[in-house]
């Protein structure tokens, strides 16, 4: 099966819908499917807060497709940008509880295989190995 989609969402309904990735993600993912969820849902809590600053006229652009090995799931949203390699980031685990900011981009960073911004920073590419069965 090839998967492709591409929605424009508001937090409310992106929490409506993402229900409907979770049986491609375990199909994708195995066992690491929820952590996946957790890292989605992360980057587009990201994009509304940080990017489009809960404007509610911008939605946030979720764009999933599977490749044959790998999973690409690419986050846009419509505000100033930032650069995912100079944000703050907890030193480690143990850090996150202390931290008030930072646990999503953690959580992202390792979780998926790559993790990448464009130059505007307003995208963010998360790109995931599917388990071999």
């Amino acid at each position: 099966m090839i998967f492709h989609c591409q929605h424009y969402y508001t937090p409310h309904s992106f929490r409506e819908n993402i229900k409907e990735f979770d049986a491609a993600f375990h199909d994708w993912f195995g066992s690491e499917s929820l952590l996946v969820h957790i890292a989605l849902t992360e980057c587009f809590n990201n994009a509304w807060e940080h990017g489009n600053l809960m404007d509610e006229s911008k939605p946030v652009i979720v764009y999933i497709k599977e490749g044959r090995t790998r999973v690409y799931l690419r986050i846009e949203d419509k505000g100033a940008g930032y650069c995912f390699k100079d944000a703050v980031l907890p030193a480690d685990s143990d850090s996150l509880l202390e931290k008030e900011r930072g646990r999503g981009l953690f959580i992202i960073q390792n979780t998926v295989d790559w993790a990448l911004t464009d130059q505007a920073g307003t995208t963010t590419l998360m790109i995931k190995r599917k388990v071999t069965k």
